[in-house]
């Protein structure tokens, strides 16, 4: 490392990593179920002649219930049946949930018709959603919506046990497309947390590089193996397979000195003005990664016996424009970078931070790409169009709909609350977002 004398300067920042909750967390997503609910339990009987779904896991749901832990809409209906029944004693009783494929109606009489108890001795009507009918057994059937997926969390659980049905929450039993699973969530933390201060530390190198060179925005990102770093923890640096400052002001024909103003009026955004997404620091980084990719393949076709095809010139593989500053150049030509395993995309499993949060085009560009962790330095909070926030946002980094997601965190330096809205605004901001 010491063909960069700036990198023996540069100081880890001291904080904290805070994991960014997913969408799913934040707005929990559930589908809904028709159900039959009984006030008798022969559950064995039931069990025997109406099979249970095997693919429907709804293990998170009570399957018998007492009357005082009923959902309020049939609580209520079932406190008018007991108001009906004219001075008599009522049953004691206990309801079940019969699983979809729900049976006829008709045979559910039938079959629990000899089971079902009377209030002293009387018969009772049966009470559908649909109305009120008589049966000739006392068996009360009615009908309640449920989730067919398992709560997000103990607030949800509460809330779905008094609108549908008295609702279990276990964390461990989250699906993947949820959130992280715990165990996944606190390996990953604990493998970045000790060196994150030195990677934001060299983006916000790479940041100031490119504000005062006037290049670009004050954002930098820096890309790290795991793998690498895992293997020699004592070099964090040399885990580094590529960084990138921002340089959307490097194609500004309209150059002025610096302390000016570089926008038309401080007041407006011109997307014309700076150039596109591709000369974000984010979008910068993994097409760096690409070059350096294409010529490792290159230099292995190279030292190759020859074949009948002719090698592909190496002009292609030069770094995209603008010139690379010295850091940048300097983690271009270091020969670290590894296939994927299994071949893989661009960026599978290797973790990219960021002094910003990205705009939504570099945000499905690093989904794209496939890294497995995204750190950031600082957030806009409550913009729409936070790429990261899955509060007011989109939550891009862990989403159910998507086919790739990654882990993402917020990098809290040492005295900044974890609730502190720490974005810089228009000037620091990523991406096009962030303007007014």
């Amino acid at each position: 490392m010491a063909e960069v004398a700036c990198l023996r300067d540069i100081q880890p920042l001291t904080g904290r990593l805070v994991p960014l909750p997913t969408v799913q967390e934040v707005h929990p997503f559930h589908e809904e179920g028709e159900e039959s609910m009984l006030v008798f339990l022969v559950g064995k009987l039931l069990d025997a002649k109406f099979p249970r779904d095997p693919s429907l896991n709804l293990a998170f749901l009570r399957r018998f219930a007492k009357p005082e832990h009923l959902p309020d809409h049939l609580k209520r209906e079932q406190e008018a049946d007991v108001a009906s029944e004219q001075g008599a004693s009522p049953a004691k009783s206990i309801y079940i949930l019969i699983s979809p494929p729900l049976p006829d109606r008709l045979e559910l009489e039938s079959l629990l018709g000899p089971y079902a108890p009377t209030p002293s001795g009387t018969t009772t009507e049966a009470v559908s959603s649909e109305g009120t009918r008589t049966l000739s057994s006392t068996v009360r059937l009615q009908s309640t919506k449920i989730p067919l997926q398992p709560p997000t969390s103990r607030e949800q659980a509460e809330d779905w046990s008094r609108k549908y049905w008295p609702t279990t929450y276990n964390p461990a039993a989250q699906p993947s497309s949820h959130s992280p699973s715990p165990v996944t969530l606190s390996r990953t933390q604990s493998s970045i947390s000790p060196h994150a201060g030195l990677y934001l530390s060299l983006a916000k190198k790479l940041a100031h590089e490119s504000q005062q060179s006037q290049r670009g925005r004050p954002v930098g990102a820096v890309v790290v193996d795991p793998t690498l770093l895992e293997s020699n923890r004592d070099d964090p640096l040399s885990a580094i397979v590529g960084v990138a400052g921002d340089s959307r002001r490097y194609h500004n024909p309209n150059h002025v000195p610096p302390g000016q103003p570089t926008n038309p009026s401080p007041h407006s955004y011109s997307p014309d003005f700076e150039g596109q997404p591709s000369d974000h620091a984010l979008m910068r980084v993994i097409s760096l990664i690409s070059h350096k990719r294409l010529a490792a393949t290159a230099a292995a076709t190279a030292t190759s016996p020859p074949t009948d095809q002719p090698l592909v010139p190496p002009d292609p593989f030069q770094p995209p424009t603008p010139p690379l500053s010295p850091l940048e150049s300097h983690f271009f030509h270091l020969d670290n970078l590894a296939s994927p395993s299994g071949g893989g995309y661009l960026c599978t499993s290797l973790d990219v931070y960021i002094t910003h949060e990205p705009c939504l085009c570099c945000a499905m560009g690093m989904l794209l790409s496939r890294f497995r962790t995204i750190i950031v330095g600082k957030r806009v909070r409550g913009s729409e169009f936070g790429s990261l926030d899955a509060e007011k946002g989109y939550g891009l980094h862990w989403r159910r709909e998507l086919n790739w997601r990654a882990i993402g965190f917020e990098f809290f330096e040492e005295g900044e609350a974890a609730d502190e809205d720490n974005g810089d605004g228009e000037e620091s901001g990523h991406g096009l977002h962030f303007h007014p």
